[in-house]
Parts: C-alpha cells; structure tokens; sequence
C-alpha cells in the first residue's frame, strides 16, 4: 500500500477538514464586518456542503483496509461495510445538526 492509497482511504475526512478550513478563511476574511446571522448561515451551508462532498467520496471507496502488519487483525484504516453505515448516519447528523442553525 502506498500514500496514494491512503490518501483514497482517508478521503472523506480530508474533505470535512478542507470544508471548515474554507468556512474560517470565508468567514475571517469575507464575513468580519456581517451580522451573526449571516455568519451562521453561511458556515451551515459551506458546512452542509462539505458533508455531502465527504458522502459523495465515500459511496466511490469501496471496501479498503490498511493493515500496519498485513493481517486482518491489526487493520488500522478501513472502509466499507458498517464503518460505511457509521459513517454516513455521522455525516447526516452533522448536516441536520448544521441546518438547524439557519433560522
């Protein structure tokens, strides 16, 4: 396995991380003098937005594990199967959790 192949793993969080990471610039940058209001509904949606992006790349993974000494048994990373269910019922309560902040 390469860094490749991790990267393709880890590529829902990737996604999240670059989604808050793009609603502080938007919001330091952009949004400083706006009213709070605003602000809030623009982060719920550049987050909302994120968690769909981060849906989107992890009904493309598949199944992959990453295995630090090739057995099943110390798999570190993986994808698939119920980690895919966890996942996507975290992501829709973030989204639904972020929505609620829009008045």
């Amino acid at each position: 396995m390469n860094y490749a192949d991790l990267f393709r793993i880890t590529l829902p969080e990737t996604a999240l991380e670059i989604a808050a990471l793009l609603v502080l610039v938007v919001d330091l940058a952009f949004l400083r003098q706006s009213a709070m209001r605003v602000r809030a509904t623009v982060a719920s949606v550049l987050g909302v937005a994120g968690c769909a992006i981060a849906f989107l790349f992890m009904l493309g993974q598949g199944t992959q594990t990453f295995c630090a000494t090739g057995s099943l048994d110390t798999a570190l990373l993986s994808t698939g199967g119920l980690i895919a269910v966890a996942q996507s019922g975290i992501l829709a309560l973030t989204a639904l959790t972020l929505l609620l902040l829009i008045d």
